[in-house]
């Protein structure tokens, strides 16, 4: 019973960071105009969790160390729930910069706290059931996922019984007594060691072009993700009328096919099919197309056809997610003969740039290029990115491996690597999506990996 209790809060923990993540979105933009704060400066704000998250775990991935794990498993969530509480208090903030810069504060500590939970869960709930370390790292990245994508409806079912700061003291709340939880249920026992990546240059990776290519449609889906966090809500509150109580209700048909979705994805991807699951991206540019096209055909627009768009939005966000980390070895070990640290490049390039492509849509695409073009034209320029990372995984599967069945063979014991960013700065044992265990005869043998079958 206690081991099914510490993976219920491990679990609880990564969707609560999701959370974190999304659930302002309904309602921060429209106090944020209220407080007389600019579009580039709430995407500023918006971008201040992502940043400080990303540059924390690029230290931790120095740093940490194996007895260090148990600190930032109980205290990061405190962390980021203490701050998520205050955040819910700026409502009664001085209007202007004060606000602003309190926020933007808020935000940057709430991504350390989080970065710090990411960086020690998988090392502290895996000793618990070793044997479970692949379904647990599929648990995981789905839970945060589903946290990410359920945050704006969560968050406006909230907002019906406070106002503003409800959606966030519930999650801060939430994240402070699990962590308080963790530390009276889990048992702190850890037979793992921490390889860590001081020796290792990920700059010989970025020399291929196939490797930048692929790593196109994460930067564009962080970029889709963090747009959206800033241009949805003035939107509708502007055309429809709708308030920061209903306006969550409308990502429903985004985070309930992203999380019905999710389960197929990975199970093909452990059938080898991660490459041609990696090209449904496509629907990315569907979605795009669809919430665009108001502006050719005005008689089209109606929150239907928002829905709609939604709804290719959650399958494109899936299917690029899901199997991202598989695509990334998969390609890197085609292009290189020497694969030290392909592991760590692989869940840290896979989670990174879609934290780089956040700042980028948050700040540059919804805030400094929203204030001079507009709604549509913002969604048209995501449309040309998602069209470009399209083209990129056309052309390595016709040119390259991608669209090859990629499996990743595991030896019996493998040191934890270190990962690196706001959404994946974690402790890896495996990677965390479709992976297939395989008993090996000798400890030469385990060591290397088949990955791609040609």
């Amino acid at each position: 019973m206690r081991d099914v209790l510490g993976y219920i809060i491990g679990v609880v923990i990564t969707a609560t960071e999701g959370l974190n993540v999304s659930m302002m979105a309904p309602f921060f933009p429209l106090m944020a105009e209220e407080k007389l704060i600019s579009e580039t400066v709430i995407g500023i704000v918006l971008a201040g969790f992502d940043t400080t998250a990303f540059l924390t775990s690029c230290i931790l991935i120095f740093y940490l160390r194996e007895k260090d794990l148990w600190f930032f498993f109980c205290v990061g969530p405190i962390i980021s729930g203490i701050s998520m509480i205050l955040f819910g208090m700026l409502k009664w903030a001085p209007k202007g910069y004060t606000f602003a810069l309190c926020s933007l504060g808020c935000r940057a500590v709430s991504g350390i706290g989080a970065c710090f939970g990411w960086a020690s869960i998988y090392g502290i709930v895996v000793p618990i059931k070793p044997e479970w370390s692949m379904q647990l790292g599929t648990l995981l990245s789905a839970a945060y996922g589903v946290g990410t994508v359920m945050g704006p409806p969560v968050g406006s079912f909230i907002y019906n019984f406070g106002g503003y700061i409800m959606p966030f003291a519930f999650a801060g709340i939430v994240q402070i007594l699990i962590a308080i939880a963790a530390f009276f249920i889990i048992e702190r026992k850890s037979n793992v060691r921490i390889e860590k990546s001081k020796s290792i240059s990920f700059l010989r990776f970025f020399k291929s072009p196939e490797v930048c290519m692929l790593l196109m449609p994460l930067i564009t889906n962080g970029a889709t993700s963090g747009c959206l966090d800033t241009i949805f809500s003035p939107y509708l509150a502007t055309r429809y009328g709708l308030g920061s109580n209903t306006i969550g209700y409308l990502f429903l048909a985004y985070g309930v096919i992203y999380a019905g979705i999710l389960p197929v994805f990975a199970a093909l991807v452990a059938k080898g099919f991660a490459g041609r699951i990696y090209t449904l991206c496509v629907f990315e540019a569907l979605a795009m197309f669809t919430l665009f096209l108001p502006k050719i055909i005005p008689q089209m627009e109606n929150l239907v056809q928002f829905c709609f768009g939604f709804f290719l939005l959650g399958i494109g966000v899936a299917a690029t997610l899901g199997p991202s980390i598989v695509c990334t070895e998969g390609i890197v070990t085609h292009n290189f003969e020497n694969t030290e640290g392909v592991k760590l490049f692989s869940s840290l390039m896979s989670s990174s740039m879609f934290s780089l492509g956040r700042v980028i849509g948050l700040i540059l695409l919804g805030g400094y290029f929203y204030s001079f073009v507009g709604y549509y034209y913002v969604l048209l320029a995501n449309l040309v990115l998602i069209c470009a990372s399209v083209v990129c995984c056309i052309y390595l599967g016709f040119f390259s491996v991608l669209w090859k069945k990629i499996y990743i063979e595991m030896p019996e014991e493998i040191p934890l690597l270190l990962s690196g960013s706001f959404n994946s700065a974690r402790i890896f044992l495996v990677d965390t999506v479709g992976l297939r265990f395989t008993n090996t005869v000798s400890m030469a043998h385990s060591k290397r990996q088949k990955l791609i079958e040609m």
